[in-house]
């Protein structure tokens, strides 16, 4: 594949993103509030009724997506909502330790309109009368699964650490070109894009930790992870594997719930995220382009101990 033909390709290959942030941010701030005034209670050296599970049972999420090409004067950007499926639990170790197993995965992922526009005036010597280059149709899903162990620091703040495991999926069709037609893609052409990564995550707990026998309940969670381990690969360059691990997310996450029965509550969910990563030249011609992920998901969950 010659350099321009790769270009070429590479406009038709990338991803999404968050339509909001605002929700997020009272949530978190309630919970703050709510933390800091219980955060000071004495905590109970019995653990016998400590720990929970959670299933969301109803949530979404709003996903925005940039990349920016180094080799040509190129960006992207896209945006999508789908639905989206968490579930995990909390384990009390002992009274200072917890072990926490969290998963989130896209579900039914909604296919939205992706943009490729120029950061110049003119691509490979070609004078451009406008700004728009392609667009063509994608949908993204994504799993990620966090083990993480939270150690007390003072009441109920704990230190947390630990890896995750992170996929990425989507496909782009129904390519469409702009009016200078500097990208032909054809409209039929089907893409698919996927990666794999393994972060090492580290941050601050907030947590009520006792469900069973509570009016509510409530956590918060600030994370900083940072990528260890990529592979990407692109249907548009087979012979190519990216494995750059150069970047870092960070999200904002927290719930709280109110008791339906002794054993059982219900409540909502939300987390703000942001994900970078750096862009990657291959043999010189074939480029992963930077790239910026934001994303805001909330919903209504299920939160027992049994």
């Amino acid at each position: 594949m010659s350099p321009n033909n790769h270009q070429r390709a590479r406009m038709t290959v990338l991803m999404i993103a968050s339509k909001r942030r605002r929700g997020i941010w009272g949530l978190a701030l309630a919970l703050a509030s709510c933390g800091l005034a219980q955060a000071a209670e004495p905590v109970s050296a019995d653990s016998s009724d400590k720990g929970y599970s959670y299933f969301l049972g109803l949530g979404q999420e709003s996903l925005k997506y940039e990349e920016t090409s180094g080799l040509l004067p190129v960006k992207s950007s896209a945006r999508a909502t789908s639905a989206l499926l968490i579930g995990g639990a909390v384990y009390v170790v002992d009274k200072d330790w917890l072990f926490s197993v969290d998963n989130a995965t896209t579900f039914n992922p909604a296919t939205s309109q992706e943009t490729w526009t120029a950061t110049s005036a003119t691509i490979n010597g070609v004078v451009l009368s406008s700004g728009l280059l392609q667009t063509d149709s994608f949908n993204l899903s994504q799993s990620t699964t966090k083990l993480l162990v939270h150690g007390r620091l003072k009441d109920h703040w704990f230190g947390i650490a630990g890896p995750s495991f992170h996929t990425q999926t989507f496909r782009r069709f129904s390519f469409a070109s702009g009016p200078d037609h500097v990208v032909n893609t054809p409209a039929s052409t089907t893409v698919d894009e996927s990666s794999s990564e393994i972060l090492f995550n580290s941050g601050v707990v907030l947590e009520s930790e006792q469900l069973r026998g509570q009016p509510t309940h409530y956590g918060m969670r600030a994370i900083l992870s940072l990528p260890v381990w990529r592979r990407l690969q692109n249907t548009a360059e087979p012979q190519v594997a990216f494995n750059a691990a150069k970047g870092w997310d960070f999200s904002l996450e927290g719930r709280y719930s109110w008791a339906v029965h002794d054993r059982l509550q219900v409540g909502a969910w939300g987390r703000w995220q942001l994900s970078r990563r750096e862009r990657q030249i291959v043999g010189g011609s074939f480029e992963m382009p930077a790239n910026r992920l934001d994303g805001l998901g909330y919903g209504l969950e299920l939160l027992w101990k049994l």
